[in-house]
């Protein structure tokens, strides 16, 4: 698929790798590099600080909120924080903590607890939680239930 992506980005340069095709490979395999570096982490580091993960991406989406507030955002970029080195959309990040906290909290209840109601409040307003801070678009606003 990247390298279909590649060769459109080639194609669209007129058969030149700078400006666009070139950049892309780039970010290609830093992302490549960072996606293995991530899977070599034991799975038992996720587990330990997967609350943490949650809190730090849950500040940065209340951190995106006083920026816009307070009209620090740059070039119109009104969800994505700019940490200098490089940009952060954390909405992003939030998709990926939701996931392991959930999972964290679930791997932790006997199967009989499963099935308590009462079990689920806590993974709710974790779900609910960030809501109030998520971007949402004329699309995502159709799609969603709230």
């Amino acid at each position: 698929m990247s390298c279909i992506g590649f060769a459109t980005l080639y194609s669209a340069a007129g058969g030149n790798v700078e400006p666009w095709a070139g950049r892309q490979m780039t970010r290609f395999a830093i992302g490549m590099a960072m996606l293995v570096a991530i899977a070599l982490i034991d799975i038992r580091f996720w587990f330990k600080f997967a609350y943490v993960l949650y809190g730090l991406a849950f500040v940065a989406l209340v951190a995106i909120e006083v920026a816009t507030d307070l009209r620090i955002l740059r070039m119109g970029a009104q969800r994505w924080l700019d940490l200098g080195v490089f940009q952060l959309q954390p909405s992003e990040l939030m998709k990926v903590a939701l996931v392991l906290v959930l999972a964290r909290y679930f791997h932790g209840l006997s199967y009989e607890e499963v099935g308590r109601p009462t079990r689920l409040i806590w993974p709710t307003l974790l779900v609910l939680a960030p809501r109030r801070w998520l971007p949402s678009s004329p699309i995502s606003a159709r799609r969603s239930c709230w």
